[in-house]
């Protein structure tokens, strides 16, 4: 969660307005009250973004798809925790496999964008590693300035919006032999 620009923001919403709260007098934040759980979660939720340690983990423990405290990626489709690493394979089989990246902050078009690629390869019956890349300096890196992009095995293919079903066709029909190495 380090470095998570839209968890940091969430926070500052719930933080700054409690503040000018209190400063204007609207709350007496110096007596006990409710509204010190909702700076308690405000709190936890920036300093989590700012040194990347999660509290939450010694309470609930990490999610156990990606091994994360806060997990951006729900499908469980992709590799065990242990084989997440960003150079990871996850086909049996070098040869075969697509190594598939969806780059985007967690908005609704990437969430579109993702499923998308996994239904048609579902329906395609072709072996991918597919994992979504939420942090802005990584899509950064990849010279990716607006999302949902769609990098396969280390190449963008796409950016911008959301592709075509065609588009996703012909990308996963492609040759696979330079995958995942």
């Amino acid at each position: 969660m380090k470095g998570n620009i839209m968890m940091r923001l969430i926070a500052l919403m719930i933080l700054v307005p409690a503040a000018l709260a209190h400063f204007t007098g609207q709350v007496d934040l110096t007596q006990p009250t409710w509204l010190w759980l909702t700076l308690f979660a405000g709190l936890n939720a920036l300093q989590s973004t700012l040194t990347g340690w999660c509290p939450a983990t010694s309470i609930f423990g990490k999610d156990k798809n990606s091994g994360q405290c806060c997990a951006s990626d729900t499908t469980g489709t992709c590799c065990e925790p242990e084989n997440k690493a960003a150079d990871s394979k996850c086909c049996e089989s070098d040869t075969d496999c697509l190594d598939i990246k969806v780059l985007g902050t967690g908005c609704k078009n990437c969430t579109t964008t993702m499923t998308l690629i996994e239904t048609t390869a579902s329906q395609m019956n072709v072996k991918y590693c597919i994992g979504k890349v939420e942090d802005i300096a990584e899509i950064a890196a990849f010279g990716v300035m607006s999302t949902p992009g769609v990098v396969i095995n280390g190449k963008v293919v796409h950016s911008g919006s959301i592709p075509t079903k065609a588009q996703v066709t012909e990308w996963l029909s492609g040759p696979t032999e330079d995958c995942c190495g």
